[in-house]
């Protein structure tokens, strides 16, 4: 069982994801997708963002607009530096 007294096992998926300890934690590093069990944005229903994965924003990104090819791909590039940075700020908070 968790060592902080979930009813639940004891392995990283639990700890990164669903502990109730680190909830603050989880919430401060703002990036909710991270976390999310949506299928849509984790092609297997479960983050994964501990082991440095992101899920594929391309199909997040499919609505909007942008003016040329290399904006969009600027634009992404940004937005999986900061999730994955977060990503590792936050599971190096939780286990120090």
């Amino acid at each position: 069982l968790c060592r902080y007294g979930c009813r639940t096992i004891d392995d990283e998926h639990h700890i990164f994801i669903e502990c109730r300890r680190f909830h603050k934690l989880r919430e401060e590093a703002t990036v909710s997708l991270l976390f999310s069990r949506d299928g849509s944005v984790w092609p297997l229903g479960s983050s994964t963002y501990y082991l440095g994965y992101l899920p594929p924003l391309d199909a997040l990104l499919s609505a909007v607009r942008f003016d040329t090819v290399i904006t969009r791909e600027k634009f992404l590039s940004g937005i999986s530096k900061g999730w994955h940075y977060s990503g590792i700020r936050l599971a190096s908070r939780i286990f120090g």
